[in-house]
């Protein structure tokens, strides 16, 4: 039986545009979601780099099993958005009012989502508004981070 997490993701996965669906195959003995491409994924090709080798083996692990780090790797990459978006969302509008009273935000996460094509938001504009939503939250983002924001609301204005 599939879990709440697992039913979120289905219907997430179902209002997505065909552009970025990949199969999304349920293992039972792994209790998650991984994202596949006919059920068998392939391997990165021979002179790889390590990138894209870290990419090929993320793939294979439970969504709920990737930590902030490894979701802005896959993001950033756009590989697997339909399923990750969501999740990276959640992490940082959690963690956003903590990061208003001072505390840690992962800026990493942040700039992975900001700089994601501009034909992403295009196809999830529901996306565009809770990235919005958390960026109003936010105070003293450093300067790197500042352009990225810029150069999404830049990207999403007339979405």
């Amino acid at each position: 039986m599939v879990d709440q997490v697992g039913v979120g993701l289905q219907r997430q996965y179902e209002r997505i545009p065909s552009l970025y669906r990949t199969p999304l195959t349920f293992e039972p003995k792994k209790g998650a979601f991984l994202m596949t491409r006919n059920r068998t994924l392939s391997q990165p090709p021979a002179g790889s780099t390590g990138l894209v080798r870290t990419v090929h083996a993320l793939r294979k692990r439970p969504i709920g099993e990737l930590s902030a780090y490894e979701l802005s790797r896959m993001i950033g990459q756009e590989v697997g958005l339909p399923w990750l978006m969501p999740v990276a969302l959640e992490i940082l509008s959690e963690t956003a009012p903590a990061q208003a009273g001072g505390g840690f935000y992962d800026e990493e996460l942040l700039s992975a989502v900001l700089t994601c094509s501009s034909e992403v938001w295009r196809t999830s504009p529901q996306w565009v508004e809770e990235v919005s939503g958390i960026l109003h939250q936010l105070v003293d983002l450093s300067p790197y981070i500042q352009s990225d924001v810029k150069e999404f609301l830049d990207n999403t204005r007339n979405i």
